[in-house]
C-alpha cells in the first residue's frame, strides 16, 4: 500500500512559538503548528506565511518552503475565522 503524499497536519490554535522562538518576525506571520510529510521532507514546525501568500515550515531558525495549494486547502479544512478563510479562498483561486 502507498501512502498519499504530502502529509498535512495544521494546529492553528497550538503554540508554535517552541518551534521558531518568540522574536520579531519581519515579513512573516505565524499561523500555527504543521506537521508535513512529502517524499523529501517530513518534520514539525511553525506554519509561516509571508505577506506573498508563501508558506513555509520553520524550525530552530531554518524555513523550508512548503507547496502553497496543498497548505492552502488544508487551512481551509481546519478551524479558521471567516475573515482568513476568505482570504485563503481569494489566494487559491488567483494562483
Amino acid at each position: 500500500m502507498e501512502n498519499k503524499y504530502p502529509i498535512i497536519e495544521i494546529d492553528t490554535k497550538a503554540n508554535w512559538g517552541p518551534y521558531w522562538g518568540y522574536g520579531p518576525m519581519i515579513g512573516l506571520d505565524a499561523l500555527g503548528v504543521i506537521r508535513y510529510a512529502d517524499r523529501k521532507c517530513i518534520g514539525t514546525g511553525a506554519l509561516l506565511q509571508n505577506w506573498i501568500g508563501d508558506f513555509f515550515m520553520g524550525n530552530g531558525g531554518r524555513i523550508q518552503p512548503l507547496p502553497t495549494r496543498e497548505i492552502a486547502k488544508a487551512l481551509i479544512s481546519s478551524e479558521y475565522d471567516n475573515s482568513t478563510l476568505a482570504a485563503i479562498r481569494k489566494e487559491t483561486d488567483n494562483g
